[in-house]
């Protein structure tokens, strides 16, 4: 794996800290090849503690980040109207890609 080869000075996993308990004890109930979702993470996650290298968690957790979303989703300056009009349209038309910088749309 990446991880052996490079022998990093850290491991950064993009999950909350729930989540990587969650899986860690989940995962090991089932073979590898059954493992359906986070088997990635779930391989980051042995590969860094039989090399004994530090984990890191790269995600809060997931209360705090509805709490975040509740206190500042209305403030004008959490997000640039470019930037909220494009998760808008990217929301509700999921095949148009709005450019928030130039306005611009493309379709894919």
């Amino acid at each position: 794996s990446l991880i052996e080869d490079v022998r990093p000075d850290g491991v950064v996993v993009e999950l909350d800290p729930e989540r990587v308990i969650r899986l860690t004890k989940e995962g090991s109930k089932y073979p590898e090849e059954e493992q359906l979702f986070g088997a990635d993470f779930l391989a980051a996650i042995d590969t860094a503690k039989g090399l004994d290298i530090p984990l890191f968690i790269g995600d809060e957790y997931q209360k705090e980040t509805r709490e975040r979303f509740a206190r500042t989703a209305l403030e004008v300056n959490t997000y640039g109207p470019g930037g909220l009009i494009a998760a808008l349209v990217s929301f509700f038309f999921p095949r148009v890609h709005l450019d928030s910088r130039n306005g611009t749309a493309a379709s894919s």
